[in-house]
C-alpha cells in the first residue's frame, strides 16, 4: 500500500517560521518606510491567526478527533472462504 504524502506539517512549520521571520524583520530594521511597516503589521496579524490554528490543531482537540475517526473506521471484511 502506497503511503500518501502529508503536506500539513510542512505548511504548519512554514507558517511558524514566517511568523518569527516577520517579527525579526520588524524589530531589526528600524528604518522601514511607514507603508511597508503597515503591510508587515497586517502580515503579522494574519500569521498570528494561522499560527493559532496550527497550535489548535496539533495540540488541541482536532488531532485527537482525527485520530479517533481513523480508529473508528471499520476494517475491510475478510475474504470469504469457499
Amino acid at each position: 500500500m502506497k503511503r500518501k504524502f502529508d503536506l500539513k506539517p510542512l505548511l504548519a512549520i512554514a507558517a511558524i517560521i514566517g511568523f518569527f521571520a516577520a517579527i525579526i524583520v520588524l524589530i531589526s530594521a528600524p528604518d522601514i518606510p511607514v507603508s511597508v511597516k503597515d503591510i508587515l503589521l497586517i502580515l503579522i496579524g494574519a500569521l498570528v491567526a494561522i499560527v493559532k490554528d496550527v497550535f489548535g490543531y496539533y495540540f488541541g482537540s482536532s488531532e485527537g478527533s482525527a485520530r479517533k475517526t481513523e480508529l473508528l473506521t471499520p476494517a475491510p471484511a475478510p475474504p470469504e472462504v469457499p
